[in-house]
């Protein structure tokens, strides 16, 4: 099996494989996304990282929507282990995908990329003016994103859905909500949420809607190319 020049090193896994209409088909091995809860059922990611009483955490929704606090340290740990084990396999470039509250991370040889300071760069950028609206998961996740945006030109509104609904009715009410605190774009930060979220949300509200995901891989794949 070929290693992977560049890895996009999430939480958990997403809903969808966004890598394979960004790579392309003769080099498969570009460009893969790797999980810290790859193949783990919820009571095997409790028993490993549930968070104890007064222990810094970081709040998680599962598939299918289930919260659940896991320890920020144990995390950290979690992670640093599988970008050392990625180094040494080979892999030239890392994007990391994780809460605002986890502490800086460190490689020997490969590049680090925090989404979490790239994001807000980036759709400064794509935005030129515009004030944006940022749809999360959960309501809980919005005290930690507003730091992260707060120092950006035109700081966004913020609202959240859960991904994981039967239908899209809170997508949709999540939305309609941004557009009704000023947002003339929507970023859609879960990768929960798949291009069909995207393209049902753009045609309701007729602004521009983001996903996070397709725009970090578009990104990674520039790098890795």
């Amino acid at each position: 099996m070929m290693t992977p020049s560049l890895v996009v090193l999430t939480t958990g896994p997403a809903c969808y494989n966004p890598f394979q209409a960004l790579t392309p088909p003769d080099d498969p091995a570009r460009v893969a996304q790797v999980g810290i809860l790859d193949g783990m059922s919820t009571p095997q990611i409790l028993a490993a990282f549930a968070a104890e009483p007064e222990e810094a955490a970081i709040m998680l929704r599962l598939p299918p929507g289930e919260r659940v606090w896991l320890s920020l340290s144990r995390l950290q740990h979690a992670f640093q282990q599988k970008i050392n084990q990625l180094e040494a396999q080979g892999v030239e470039s890392i994007v990391l995908c994780y809460s605002p509250e986890m502490p800086p991370l460190t490689a020997a040889h490969a590049v680090l990329m925090d989404a979490g300071r790239l994001l807000p760069t980036l759709m400064t950028g794509i935005l030129g003016g515009r004030k944006g609206g940022i749809l999360l998961p959960d309501e809980a996740l919005i005290p930690a994103q507003r730091k992260r945006w707060q120092n950006t030109p035109s700081p966004p509104c913020f609202a959240a859905a859960c991904p994981w609904q039967s239908d899209d009715n809170g997508l949709y009410d999540a939305g309609l909500a941004l557009q009704e605190q000023g947002a003339e774009a929507i970023v859609i930060d879960c990768p929960g949420f798949t291009p069909r979220h995207r393209a049902r949300l753009q045609a309701l509200l007729g602004i521009p809607v983001l996903l996070t995901t397709e725009m970090l891989l578009s990104l990674a794949h520039e790098v890795a190319a």
